[in-house]
Order: C-alpha cells, then structure tokens, then sequence
C-alpha cells in the first residue's frame, strides 16, 4: 500500500475551534480551513509558512522503526518510502514498517545503511558500512563485483542522465554500465574517499570527500582543495543553479562557484556539521545539520528544529515525496513528516495570548481580529503571520464589527458594548443590566448599528437615538443571539427560543438612511417550518437563499418555503453553529462535533426532492484540527486568501 499524503489546498473559510468539555478548555487556537473547486498540483513544503501552515508526524522505534537514526530516504517509483537506519533498511507503506536486516537478509552484509538509490530499470541499490547490495523483484543480491566493495562503506549512490550508477566508496569513485565496472584509478579518480555525488544538467559529475572536491567532466578531472576554500569532511552537494555546487561538510554549509567557496553561516547553529542537502520542486534548499533543519528560500535561511515540532535538532537527511510532503529524518527522534493539510493551526506558537478562542473578524484592510476566552484581542496585519496583543477586556470577547467609517465595535460577555478610537477603545454604556453581555453586533449598511444583548433583547443605534426591542416591545422574549442583515438591508435577528425575525424598512438599501424606526416585523418560527426556535446563525448565499443554523438542524429558506437538514437527510449534526457560502459551490457548516462541507447543488435538490439526501465531506482532527468542537463566533467568511 503506497502512502498517501494530504494535498495543498488555500484559504478561504477561517475557523476556530474549542476542546470539549464543560469548561470550554481547548488544543486548537485558531484554523484556516481551505477550498479550491479543483485541487492544485501538490506543492512544496514552504519554509515560510511550516509552524501554523503544515502538520508533523513522529515515528520511533517505539512505532516500529529498529532504531531512531534514519541516515538516508528515497521514494521508490511504487510509492514507498524506504529508510536507511543504522539497525537495518525498512520499507514503509504509511502505516506499516517491514525491516530487512543481516537476521533476515544476508545480502546486506552489514546493518548500518549508508545510501539507496533507485535506478530507471526499478533496481533499488543499497550502499552499507560492508558493501553493496541490490533489490530486485522482490530478492536481494550482494553485489561485489569481485572484491571492490566487500568489506568496505559506500557512502553515495547516483545514477546519471546517460543510465550509469555512480558508487561512492572509501576507496573512491566507480561507474557501473552494464556489467562494467570501471573504477577511477588512485591519482586519477576524481575523488578518493567519496561522500557524495551530484549531477548537473548537462551531466557534469561532483563528487566530495575530505578536503576536496572534484569535478568530472568529458574525462577530465578538476581538484578543489583547502586553496579553494575547500576543507573538512564534505558530507553533502547538489547543484546550485549557475554552474557550482552547494555543499556541507562538518565546518558547515557552502556555495562553490568560480573556483572559490564561499560559507553560508547556518543562524543559532551550535553544530554547523551538514549531514545532506536537498532541493525540493519549488527551489527551496533543505540543509539537513546537527543544529536543525534550515530552509533556503529567497536568499533568507529559516531554521526548524524540536522547538517548533520536530522530534530532534539532529538531522542527518530529508527528502520530498510526490505529494509534496517533507520526510526528515533524525539522529536520535526517528522518522518526521511535514505535511500540507486542509487546516492550519494557529496558536501561541504565532503569537495567540492563549488557545481558547472565542471570535474572529476580517477587517477592510485584511487585518484579523482574534477575541481569546480570556478577554484578550490580538491582531494580524495582512502580510504577517504573527498576532500581536492589543488589549485585555477582561471578560470573554462574544462578537467584533467593523462600520462604514471603519470604526470597530466589540462586543463582550459581562462588560458590555466597545468602541475603537484611534488605538484607544471606549466603553458604550447600556441602557439596562441585561446590556453586559453581548452576543452579537451588526454594523447595517445605512451606517447605523444594530446591538444583540443576551436578556437584553436588540438594540438600534441611530446617532444618538437608541431602540430597544425586547418582550415590551415586538419580541417574545429577551434573549437575542445572532444578528444578520441581508442584501435587500433588511436586518435578521436569531432567538434563543423565539425563532428568526426579519426586520424591514420602506426604503431599506444599499444607500438608504432614516430618521425614524419604522420596521415591519416578521417572525419565523417552527410553526412555519424552521428547524428549531433556537437560532444560532442566519446567511445568505450568492444566490439570495437564506441558511439558518439552529439547535436542531439546518434550515434553507427561499423566500417562500423551508426545507430542513437533520442527520437523517445526510447532515452529521443536528445543531449547526455557522454555514457558510464559499464562493465555490459549497456550503461549510461548524457544529460541536466538526466541521464539514457540503455541495450546495445537493442541499438544492433536496429541497425540490425530500427524498434525496447530502453527501457532507467532514474535516476531523486528522486533517489538522486539534478539536471537533468549533463555535459559532469563531468561523468567518474571509474575504480572500491570506498569505
């Protein structure tokens, strides 16, 4: 069975999510959950974005490795990820290790695996401390080819664009055709002692050892040494793009251009010894070091190490899969991954004051808005991937709007109504007890502002004029939750136990003002077919259709009639905190159990079919969700991919 990774997909919905439990404690702070109508190509690994963007795997010998040193990695063409480790060369479909060693296979001669390489024909070479092996149709062979190899550590396997394999042993260079195995004699060999190879296009050979490099090219060979700059032992190369090398060595990582080596200091290393270099399909240079993993991508080194989620700072080898995902292994942590998936975590990690996260909001100038369980807003200004700390309210932070003039309003349980002011916030003082807690804000296209106060009912801010409905005024009770105006202007309030109401002005629009509080009221109720009088949330799609999200289930509303969504027409939660359009064809719905994506095409035919049924695609915790439970505060429909 081949393994099988996650593919990249951007964003588009941003959610957050709280751990279960009564006290709301929580794993995950904040996700980016994405959707393309078609997925993309897999993509590399982006150093630039690995901490909040990508999720790490961890396999020991404790989940079935012989032992925590994986010196080399290579993906066959059948899909496996085979290990060189110093116990014993293991093939891994994803989920199972099978481990070959001299106690099952003697061909290996020895068990400390030094280098694999798989050529055109589908033959897996294995370089070890005693020799050369080969695996071939499901056998091993021990290939001596006389005495050259036996007894002796081949360190670097390559096969070349014209089909020969290259041996890198400690007696030298060899290239093998056929049958034929030449070798570089002493003097003459490009490289005696050799710890590495690389090709560049045209099929210039490099090779490296101690103190020197070599280059091979139409039989002739050229010497670098400690003149050149070259010196230590040379562990690692691969082409630099203009005709060098780069390469690392136990004094460092270096670029070799012109006849001359110039040092790239790897930042914070205490061990600057590269043990592999890698170049991924996207350019990025993966720099393997006993100091961590180092990402060079736009002339800027990134490091990455056990204090953002790796097992280990000792890397000795790395290597990209087709899916795009980064295997790295280690010293003494075994085997990692880094993988793309649908969602990224961002937590204190990134800046977050804590991982309980109650609202999030998108501002006109892409600024995100985090409100924390705490009472703490943090920010994130477009282009970055930090949040800084703005202020702590001291009580949970419900809902965040922003006005027509920019302002922002923010709403919070047990101190009340916030307003920005430059980069101070002023309180707005309520006109009752009940108005400490706010559940949600709605700042109205007419520039006035709309204000849900849980026992409190809504309040209409107009200038300086205040409405409240409540139950002395229009509204059956008090305990106004969720606010929504749609695109005719016509604003939406959801109850908890008094259903949707739908508030409407003569005149109501895009640029409509008013002098007075004229509303026709509309009420909505399970009466007339809403899935339950407890509204969580109310939208509207791109095509005018109404989706409300209550405790029993999704309700569509298309003017005229509702239609209901349970578990039993396919949903896979009955209380539905948020549904949100995509943009794309698809509706995405939050509830305490996960978050889940369903075609708006099938929900459609529902509705002119009860018989039908939908088809949601759930997002649990093995995409990169740390929590099922998501609240409804804290999905928002983001205006555009952040970086």
């Amino acid at each position: 069975m081949a393994p099988l990774s996650l593919r990249i997909r951007r964003v588009r919905c941003l959610l957050s999510a709280l751990g279960a439990g009564s006290s709301l404690s929580v794993a995950l702070a904040l996700a980016f959950v994405s959707f393309l109508a078609a997925p993309p190509p897999a993509a590399a690994i982006d150093p630039s974005h690995m901490l909040a963007h990508y999720g790490y795997d961890v396999w020991d010998s404790d989940s079935g490795l012989p032992q925590n040193s994986v010196v080399t990695i290579l993906q066959t063409r059948d899909g496996y990820i085979w290990l060189g480790t110093q116990e014993g060369l293991v093939r891994f479909d994803g989920v199972h290790f099978q481990i070959f060693d001299t106690r099952n296979t003697d061909a290996l001669g020895d068990d400390y695996i030094r280098a694999l390489c798989e050529t055109r024909n589908g033959d897996l070479w294995i370089g070890t401390i005693n020799g050369l092996a080969r695996y071939r149709d499901g056998r091993f062979d021990r290939m001596t080819y006389g005495d050259d190899f036996e007894g002796k550590p081949v360190f670097a396997l390559h096969e070349s664009a014209d089909g020969a394999l290259w041996i890198g042993s400690r007696d030298g260079l060899s290239r093998l055709t056929g049958n034929v195995l030449p070798r570089f004699p002493s003097g003459a060999s490009p490289n005696p002692g050799v710890r590495a190879i690389a090709e560049l296009p045209g099929g210039e050979i490099w090779t490296a050892g101690v103190d020197s490099l070599a280059r091979y090219r139409e039989g002739d060979v050229t010497r670098y040494g400690p003149s050149s700059g070259v010196a230590g032992i040379i562990n690692a190369l691969a082409p630099n793009g203009a005709g060098g090398v780069w390469f690392g060595s136990d004094m460092g990582f270096f670029r070799f251009d012109a006849g001359q080596a110039q040092a790239f200091p790897l930042p914070e290393a205490k061990d600057p010894s590269v043990q592999a270099i890698y170049a991924d399909r996207d350019g990025t240079l993966w720099v393997a070091s006993l100091s961590g993993l180092y990402g060079l991508r736009n002339g800027k080194l990134l490091r990455f190490g056990k204090f953002n989620g790796l097992s280990s700072n000792l890397i000795l080898s790395v290597l990209e899969d087709r899916e795009g995902s980064l295997w790295i292994g280690t010293g003494d942590g075994g085997l990692n991954r880094v993988k793309d998936q649908r969602i990224a975590n961002y937590t204190q990690r990134e800046g977050l004051p804590e991982n309980k996260t109650w609202t999030v909001f998108e501002d006109r100038d892409r600024t995100l808005w985090v409100g924390s369980g705490d009472g703490v807003l943090s920010r994130m200004d477009a282009g970055s991937s930090r949040f800084q700390t703005v202020r702590d309210f001291g009580a949970i932070i419900t809902t965040i709007a922003q006005d027509r003039t920019g302002t922002l309003w923010l709403g919070t349980k047990g101190n009340g109504l916030y307003r920005s002011q430059g980069r101070n916030w002023r309180i707005v003082k309520g006109d009752a007890p009940s108005d400490r807690w706010v559940s949600s804000v709605c700042a109205a296209r007419d520039g006035t502002l709309w204000v849900a106060y849980l026992g409190g009912g809504v309040v209409h801010f107009e200038g300086e004029r205040r409405t409240r409905y409540d139950h002395n005024n229009g509204l059956p009770g008090d305990s106004a939750f969720s606010l929504f105006e749609d695109r005719q202007g016509d604003i939406w309030l959801g109850m908890l136990g008094g259903g949707a109401f739908r508030f409407h002005r003569s005149g109501s629009g895009e640029n409509a003002t008013s002098t007075a509080d004229d509303f026709t009221i509309q009420r909505f109720t399970a009466k007339d077919g809403l899935t339950h009088n407890a509204v969580l949330s109310i939208e509207q799609d791109q095509d005018g259709i109404y989706w409300l999200g209550t405790r029993g289930g999704l309700s569509r509303y298309d003017g005229r009639t509702f239609t209901t969504y349970r578990k039993k027409e396919g949903v896979f939660h009955d209380a539905v905190q948020r549904a949100i359009d995509d943009g794309h064809g698809y509706l995405w719905l939050t509830t305490n159990r996960g978050v889940f994506r369903v075609r708006l095409s099938e929900l459609n035919a529902v509705a002119e079919n009860p018989s039908r049924g939908v088809h949601p695609v759930e997002f649990p915790t093995g995409n990169g969700m740390r929590s099922a439970m998501a609240l409804r505060r804290a999905a928002m429909d983001a205006s555009g991919s952040r970086p």
